[in-house]
């Protein structure tokens, strides 16, 4: 048997969040994945979110980048969620 070959990873990880008043709120997320082996690739990743919740239940969503990916992607959505009838999650 020959000479191990190292194999890890560390993911390190920081979110933070901040109401911005009773419907809505701020978020950053920053994830960093180092290391060989494991299931994920390595890389550094930024992201961030603005969610609001309006009076008539409907929501709008301001993002940039995207929490899973192996790097910031230097985009921005914007999403819109109509609802009808009930509230949301009924």
């Amino acid at each position: 048997m020959g000479p191990g070959v190292a194999d890890g990873q560390q993911l390190r990880r920081l979110s933070i969040s901040r109401g911005i008043g009773m419907d809505s709120s701020f978020g950053v997320q920053l994830r960093d994945v180092s290391g060989t082996g494991g299931f994920a690739a390595p890389g550094l990743n930024l992201a961030a979110i603005v969610p609001i919740r309006f009076s008539n239940l409907n929501e709008l969503y301001l993002t940039y980048g995207s929490p899973a990916s192996t790097a910031t992607l230097d985009r921005f959505l914007l999403k819109y969620v109509f609802n009808i009838g009930s509230g949301s999650g009924v």
